[in-house]
């Protein structure tokens, strides 16, 4: 559990870096922010389907048993998992209409948009994940 813990952490930060510095370097200087976000995408396809696994079961893990009332370990619980599962969507909609592009066109501005969202969704929603994953390995 740790060392999914800190692989999704380590990804949740990759992530917000290449975010924030990737129009810092542009084509010509060597590296090209096309092929980074190529190689960071391939991998989030992982990161995501694992960070919505494990928020799924930590949910279903704190479902109340009859007349309880909502703890914050549970309201924290379902803000994670639908944050993620907003991620998973946003995130495979937009990657699919990228892998699908006709040679010289470009994103659409709405695509574009959305990239955006996931640039801060995904080092959120991932990085709680891996920290939760982390700390609960920490506690036995």
């Amino acid at each position: 559990m740790r060392v999914v813990g800190a692989f999704l952490v380590i990804n949740a930060i990759a992530y917000a870096v290449q975010f924030v510095f990737n129009d810092l370097y542009q084509d010509g200087q060597g590296l090209e922010p096309k092929h980074i976000w190529q190689v960071i995408d391939y991998v989030a396809v992982v990161v995501i389907l694992a960070a919505l696994a494990v928020n799924f079961m930590r949910l279903r893990s704190l479902l109340p048993s009859g007349g309880e009332a909502i703890s914050g370990e549970r309201l924290g619980a379902y803000i994670l998992f639908y944050a993620t599962a907003a991620l998973t969507l946003w995130f495979f909609h937009n990657w699919i209409d990228l892998l699908t592009l006709t040679e010289g066109k470009s994103v659409s501005v709405y695509n574009n948009v959305i990239w955006k969202f996931i640039g801060v969704v995904f080092p959120l929603t991932i990085g709680t994940t891996g920290c939760i994953l982390w700390r609960k390995a920490s506690d036995g």
